[in-house]
């Protein structure tokens, strides 16, 4: 089988996953007669995790949901308005980030609430590119392929002490690249020019 791992990860680069892979598309409610808020509409254990996990209290983490829940509705619609020229997206804190293409999309993106970031690539050119570095790259050096959204960029992990020989043969396939040393490395780019 060949690294299935990329199937995965490309996948993983779906624009909703970035928001919504912790929340439930259930809404919390304040509980009968109680301050507490209900949480029993949520995935078990995920606000107890949230919890214990970013110290949060039982409503900041309901709050934080109904945060992110929104702000992934949100996504969603920018993501499907925009098609071609949608790059990605991300949260930082409570503001959704939207990569688009041209200035155009910028504007529809401001005027949905959203912050737009103007960058070269697309989602779906980025998403050509890691599948071409992947294929590229020979089978057992490489730990991941992936699209980086903030930065506009292909990451790829590869094993220790195979640096060279990937870069060579990703940029033999026409990507320039700077894969990173092992999987556990810091992220670094493999950009195209083309």
């Amino acid at each position: 089988m060949r690294r299935t791992s990329f199937r995965a990860i490309t996948v993983a680069t779906a624009a909703a996953t970035l928001l919504a892979a912790s929340i439930t598309a259930a809404t919390a409610g304040a509980a009968a007669g109680s301050d507490k808020p209900d949480i029993s509409g949520y995935a078990p254990g995920m606000v107890a995790a949230m919890e214990r996990d970013l110290g949060l209290t039982t409503a900041q983490a309901v709050d934080r949901i109904k945060t992110d829940e929104a702000l992934s509705e949100k996504q969603h619609t920018v993501a499907k308005a925009l098609d071609q020229g949608y790059a990605g997206a991300w949260v930082d804190g409570t503001e959704l980030f939207v990569a688009v293409t041209d200035k155009a999309d910028a504007a529809e993106v401001r005027a949905a609430g959203a912050t737009a970031v103007t960058v070269d690539k697309s989602l779906r050119q980025l998403d050509r590119l890691a599948a071409k570095a992947f294929r590229a790259a020979p089978d057992a050096e490489v730990a991941g392929a992936y699209v980086d959204v903030e930065s506009n960029t292909v990451v790829m992990e590869v094993a220790k002490g195979t640096k060279a020989s990937v870069a060579a043969a990703v940029t033999e396939a026409g990507i320039p690249a700077s894969p990173c040393p092992s999987s556990r490395s810091p992220r670094c780019p493999a950009r195209s020019s083309t």
